[in-house]
């Protein structure tokens, strides 16, 4: 059986941080749109510990953000593992969304630069 957690909370950058453990399928991509529904601003998503994702997580992302950013907000992903990156690579999403590998703009540096 699949263990899933999403978490949310304020972090010291002033952005909503959800944090989210576990894979993300057809059964759990529900409470990921419920976390991601009930936040405003600029959000945060951290998936540094999911193994995996299938279609239905990608459309909740996807969903989200435009949400969001018609709202005058934001999403970021954060990603760490290379099965993520390859996900949102291989499916033309990598240039969709914002990805960084780090909470903080400047632990971001290597992620975005070019080489």
């Amino acid at each position: 059986m699949n263990s899933f957690q999403v978490e949310s909370r304020r972090i010291d950058t002033g952005e909503r941080m959800v944090t989210v453990l576990g894979e993300i399928d057809l059964a759990t991509a529900p409470e990921l749109a419920k976390a991601l529904k009930a936040c405003r601003g600029n959000v945060v998503v951290d998936l540094r510990k999911v193994p995996f994702m299938d279609s239905t997580g990608l459309r909740v992302l996807l969903t989200e953000q435009n949400r969001l950013v018609d709202a005058g907000g934001s999403l970021r992903l954060l990603v760490g593992g290379d099965q993520m990156k390859k996900l949102f690579a291989i499916t033309g999403l990598a240039e969709t969304f914002q990805i960084d590998n780090a909470i903080h703009p400047a632990e971001n540096a290597s992620l975005h630069s070019p080489g």
